[in-house]
């Protein structure tokens, strides 16, 4: 109730003062999920995000969200699985050589505030979910208090750091983020390339939980018993191209710890995550691709390979556009090697999803039927074509026929 009595301030506060630019937009979703043989389940999301360009340098970004929340009979908003209402966006971003009246071909700009400076998918698109989510920029994981200068040379080359001056909670037991890191990133026509230097504390401390012999430190300043500041250094490239209908990537992404051991590896991508054997190179890759006919039928495709796995995972996507307002799409995600699904039950089908699209006017309306894996450790595809499947609602069944709703704004 504070959060959103926080919101309606800010939003008052806004449109008082009479500011000339300032935009708001967001999502709203709402969907019901039955196996036919257990009660309906619904689950919501919502995300409204304020920006204020306050004057011609100086802008103000808000976000908040209500996400993994499951409506329950006689109750007003059950938080279950993990559920989230949180703001993870709010920071000022300021063109520093633009207030200075500097001109020329290098400019800076200069983040403060909770922010999420973390990189994303190098596959821009093309890949059918997240084939390729590989990115060094992960100084934490998630939103956190930072302070982000990045100087832009020839609209090319970006040099930048991400200093977070304190840890991020996640939550009564874990501690994550505090450190820099320093990167230099950028490039021309279909090829991108990023190399930096990291320092950042990670520590992961919960029942059961131990670090390998030789890494964990009793002395450490947040948590006794969790892992030190990891130092390390990354590389990521990509390489994007389209011959007419045809469209194509490959990503590649790769870390080596210079304190000798890689465990708490910080790349985006859950399966590399996983499959971290400790040693002091870890790296993974993606290759994607996609098919436009006729402009009405695309087919995506994608592979994953991890560090010890070369083929880990893939993916397909079918979509078929009938009319403007009415597509049909179907999507799989297959698991490939037991570095992923060890010691969780998982079977090879991942996720399985088929449904029908239905647009009225800005509002979309999806009826299908969902297959997710109940022994996977996640759903790859519930950030991509939906939220109704999020297996962090572990009441949710693991398969049935759902009708989701959802509108931008």
């Amino acid at each position: 109730m504070r959060r959103l009595l926080f919101l309606a301030l800010f939003v008052a506060l806004v449109a008082g003062m009479g500011f000339s630019q300032v935009t708001w937009g967001g999502l709203f979703q709402y969907g019901v999920l039955s196996d036919g043989q257990m009660a309906p389940e619904q689950a919501a999301y919502l995300k409204l995000q304020f920006t204020d360009q306050l004057d011609q340098y100086n802008t103000i970004v808000m976000r908040y969200r209500l996400k993994d929340l499951n409506f329950v009979q006689g109750d007003s908003l059950s938080v279950k699985g993990g559920a989230t209402s949180e703001f993870d966006r709010f920071y000022l971003s300021t063109d520093v050589t633009g207030a200075l009246g500097v001109t020329g071909n290098v400019t800076m700009k200069l983040g403060f505030g909770f922010q999420d400076p973390n990189g994303g998918d190098l596959t821009g698109g093309i890949s059918p979910f997240e084939v390729a989510d590989l990115s060094g920029n992960d100084i934490g994981g998630s939103s956190q208090a930072t302070i982000y200068p990045v100087v832009t040379i020839n609209k090319m080359v970006n040099i930048g750091a991400i200093i977070a001056p304190g840890a991020f909670n996640k939550d009564a037991t874990t501690q994550s983020g505090q450190g820099y890191e320093v990167f230099v990133n950028g490039g021309q026509g279909p090829v991108m390339a990023e190399v930096g230097y990291g320092n950042v504390y990670k520590g992961q401390v919960y029942p059961g939980f131990t670090w390998p012999a030789g890494v964990a430190s009793a002395d450490d300043p947040l948590v006794a018993g969790a892992q030190p500041a990891l130092n390390f250094i990354w590389g990521a490239a990509n390489y994007k191209g389209t011959q007419g209908d045809i469209a194509y990537a490959v990503a590649l992404n790769g870390q080596y710890s210079l304190d000798g051991d890689s465990q708490g590896f910080l790349l985006r991508n859950h399966y590399a995550a996983m499959a971290d054997d400790g040693s002091t190179v870890t790296y993974g890759y993606g290759v994607a691709g996609s098919v436009v006919y006729q402009g009405k039928y695309t087919v995506k495709a994608g592979l994953v390979g991890v560090e010890g796995a070369m083929l880990n995972r893939a993916e397909l996507q079918g979509i078929m556009v009938l009319d403007p307002k009415l597509s049909v799409d179907a999507g799989a995600v297959f698991n490939l090697d037991s570095d992923y699904t060890s010691g969780s039950g998982a079977g090879t089908l991942n996720d399985f999803d088929i449904a029908a699209n239905l647009m009225l006017g800005k509002g979309k309306f999806r009826l299908g039927w969902l297959f997710m894996d109940a022994s996977a450790p996640y759903s790859v595809m519930k950030d991509d074509i939906g939220l109704i499947g999020d297996a962090n609602g572990p009441t949710l069944p693991s398969m049935g026929v759902y009708l989701e709703s959802s509108i931008s704004f």
